[in-house]
């Protein structure tokens, strides 16, 4: 009796092995499964990094291009965002307003410390509400008489057509303005 309980235990035990052994032959492939799959990530994380180096790069060069473009502009040229924030000026713009070289500054500030009597802040919001080009002729600006022109940025018209700011141009018109005031001047007095 106790031989064959033996017996009977050692064909459980080699039941278990051959189970335990499949088991980790399953283990095994489920773990190569693995780490081919760890492989395929890496490499595509490293594809994915390579492709946002270039992109990145072409980002960088755009901007560049653009920033040497917007300051080779001879107008005043100013970008703001949808909150009217200045965002970005170019050199020109800072002989009519030296102000913007200390601080970041608003719209709505600009007009105050330049004596700009004219709601230069409620036709940006019209240019951003109507999505249109805004021009303003003949605006004086302390001792400068120019034309206004606000445009809205629009990245894609048709997946956000809404505004993310407004770019602003001014033209000086003071030396035009002035020539027509001397020539009226002279017929007056003729």
């Amino acid at each position: 009796l106790g031989l064959i309980f033996i017996i009977k235990d050692t064909s459980e035990i080699k039941n278990y092995s051959a189970t335990l052994k499949e088991k980790i032959k399953e283990i095994e492939e489920k773990d190569s499964n693995i780490q081919k799959l760890l492989e395929e990530l890496a490499a595509e994380k490293s594809s994915s990094v390579e492709k946002i180096k270039q992109e990145t790069l072409k980002i960088t060069e755009e901007h560049n291009h653009l920033l040497s473009a917007i300051n080779s502009l001879n107008l005043p040229f100013l970008i703001t965002d949808k909150y009217k924030n200045i965002t970005l000026f170019n050199n020109t713009a800072l002989t009519i307003f030296p102000s913007l070289k200390n601080q970041q500054t608003t719209i709505q500030e600009l007009q105050k410390t330049q004596n700009i009597n004219y709601d230069l802040s409620g036709q940006i919001d019209k240019c951003l509400k109507e999505k249109t080009l805004i021009k303003l002729p003949d605006i004086q600006i302390k001792l400068n008489f120019v034309n206004i022109f606000i445009s809205p940025i629009i990245l894609d018209a048709k997946s956000s057509p809404d505004p993310i700011g407004a770019s602003i141009i001014f033209q000086d018109k003071t030396e035009q303005y002035n020539l027509e005031k001397s020539k009226e001047d002279i017929f007056a007095i003729t």
